[in-house]
């Protein structure tokens, strides 16, 4: 039904739309002359951020999908400067959509204002498959700042209602490395949809796969400090288990590691994806070695005797005090102050949280793990195309990112650790799933969820992975013939 539902509002959003996604209008862009075309003018190969997210395949030059059309991460759009100089919005509101209430966003919000004069619509439209993104657009009153996440891209593409950036990306809004801020290439490949950019992502938009631990905990048990350890190169896969293994007691409900169990971020941790997007076409990665090892190792870590993770433990449980490590993200360090001021397993401070980066399993060859990609646009029909970039590129050099000395005073020594690893290039992102209203994409739970199951329960992985994969090869054949309508 919402398929329907969007391939109508495709076709209204092509009959009423006065401004094309490609029609170089460029109204918004205070860059340049906005009653012409922007310049073109021939650049110099971008610099590498790519992060050795290098992998390639022979089978690209044969898909349906419009591999030709593709543009290596390593060549950039044709304008050169830089998006935020000189920017000036005059005074206008922009229409910012976001799924959700994200404090850190709200936090940016005043800075970006003053900055690049104009007053930002903060929209929480949810988690309705962008059909708010699809209605406003329609109705004449398009987002002008647009988030993407991994879970219901290239719907909205597919979709016709978001807008082709390449144009109005300049040359130096790419990063540099060792530089912060700008946007990378590595993110925002993954948002390319037959050859054109949609979303773009900066070194914020990462989000670091980290772990949070008891400091308390570790010190009781006698175990050595993570960042200590990190910060000598000693922090690996191998030391973690050893680590693990030493205080995890199941019969005490007692483990070394909780949050392991989500799709997303299992996959991030050792690198691997059931889908590859390799120049542009989505390919099925079920049956790679990769793939399978990743699942046993899941296993290992969540079942059985031996396990060190609960899958139905949650960031809770670091307050209680049972578990020793907590995975998740970092932006989500506010959350964990607010739970150590509660909590007495942790002497009611801050403080006594630590943060470290995950170590990296074996099977990630491509970077310190981190969380599924995010990207910022902009919708069809925006009077300001180039709205999207700015945002993305105001929050790559925006100080400590998420992270507010005002917030966290406590933890300046793990602001500065963030920062270092947001502004290294040996990140990367990892797709783990992509998805649309009715898994007319490139993630199905009905099609992960299986092999995590069996996984989960000690089953067996390689007759999930095998099941599985018909599925998965309808939804990638699917996904390719709809983004041709």
């Amino acid at each position: 039904m919402k398929r329907r539902i969007f391939s109508v509002l495709a076709l209204l959003i092509v009959a009423t739309l006065v401004v094309s996604a490609c029609g170089g209008s460029g109204s918004g862009n205070a860059t340049s002359d906005p009653t012409t075309a922007p310049t073109v003018t021939t650049a110099p190969a971008a610099p590498d951020t790519s992060g050795g997210d290098d992998e390639t395949t022979t089978d690209a030059a044969t898909s349906d999908a419009d591999a030709d059309d593709f543009v290596s991460p390593d060549q950039p759009p044709v304008q050169t400067g830089n998006t935020l100089v000189g920017l000036d919005f005059g005074g206008a509101t922009l229409k910012m959509g976001v799924p959700w209430h994200d404090d850190g966003y709200f936090a940016m919000i005043p800075g970006f204002e003053n900055a690049y004069n104009c007053t930002i619509n903060y929209v929480e439209y949810g988690w309705a498959d962008y059909e708010e993104i699809a209605t406003a657009t329609i109705a004449g009153d398009p987002f002008d700042i647009l988030y993407a996440h991994h879970n219901f891209y290239p719907d909205i593409i597919i979709s016709d209602v978001a807008l082709p950036l390449d144009e109005y990306i300049k040359y130096d809004d790419w990063a540099i490395p060792g530089e912060p801020g700008g946007l990378l290439t590595n993110i925002t490949d993954l948002f390319k949809w037959n050859g054109k950019i949609y979303f773009v992502g900066s070194n914020k938009t990462l989000q670091t796969m980290c772990l949070y631990y008891n400091k308390l905990k570790f010190d009781e048990a006698g175990l050595d400090d993570p960042v200590t350890l990190w910060r000598a190169g000693n922090w690996t896969w191998a030391k973690f288990m050893e680590m693990a293994r030493q205080v995890t007691d199941p019969a005490n409900d007692t483990y070394f590691v909780c949050n392991l169990a989500r799709t997303g971020e299992w996959l991030s941790i050792t690198g691997t994806a059931g889908i590859n997007v390799v120049q542009g076409v989505p390919q099925n990665n079920l049956d790679s070695t990769e793939f399978f090892g990743a699942m046993e190792a899941f296993k290992e870590i969540v079942s059985g005797p031996n396990a060190i993770n609960a899958p139905g433990l949650d960031e809770q449980a670091l307050r209680d005090g049972i578990v020793y490590m907590a995975a998740h993200t970092s932006e989500v360090a506010w959350w964990f102050k607010m739970l150590a001021d509660e909590s007495t397993a942790l002497n009611n401070s801050f403080e006594n949280v630590g943060m470290v980066p995950f170590p990296m399993h074996p099977n990630n060859t491509r970077g310190y793990p981190s969380r599924v990609m995010q990207g910022w646009g902009a919708a069809k029909g925006t009077k300001f195309p180039n709205a999207g970039i700015a945002w993305a590129l105001y929050e790559g050099t925006v100080p400590k990112g998420y992270f507010y000395e005002d917030e966290f005073p406590v933890h300046q020594a793990s602001l500065q650790l963030f920062d270092d690893l947001a502004n290294s290039t040996v990140f990367f992102g990892t797709p783990t799933g992509f998805s649309d209203s009715e898994g007319v994409g490139l993630f199905s739970w009905d099609v992960y969820g299986s092999i995590f199951d069996a996984a989960t329960n000690g089953g067996d992985i390689a007759q999930a992975i095998n099941d599985a994969m018909p599925a998965l090869n309808k939804i990638i054949a699917d996904t390719i013939a709809a983004s041709k309508n």
